[in-house]
């Protein structure tokens, strides 16, 4: 039997962020503050309405297709029960 696995935001920016009740969020820190997984975290409620999408946005595609990067991060909590939609190289 598969245990279950609790994931839950730290205390401080990633709480702040995931729990705001608002339609647009942005949050900026510095590097390693847990802005990626916060961004992540905070989709798990609205991705239960099936008409809901999420649009990120980053200065190059790079940052999201490389490991450890954004789409990992989906891939990885939410496994399977979300559908991760890639864009190509827009240029």
């Amino acid at each position: 039997m598969s245990e279950t696995k609790i994931i839950k935001p730290y205390a401080g920016f990633q709480e702040k962020f995931v729990r705001s009740n608002i339609d647009v969020v942005f949050g900026g820190g510095s590097l390693g503050v847990g802005k990626t997984s916060a961004a992540v975290l905070m989709c798990a409620e609205p991705s239960l309405d099936p008409n809901w999408r999420a649009v990120f946005l980053r200065n190059n595609l790079g940052d999201l297709k490389s490991g450890g990067g954004i789409l990992d991060e989906f891939r990885a909590m939410y496994r399977g029960g979300i559908n991760v939609v890639e864009s190509g190289d827009p240029r």
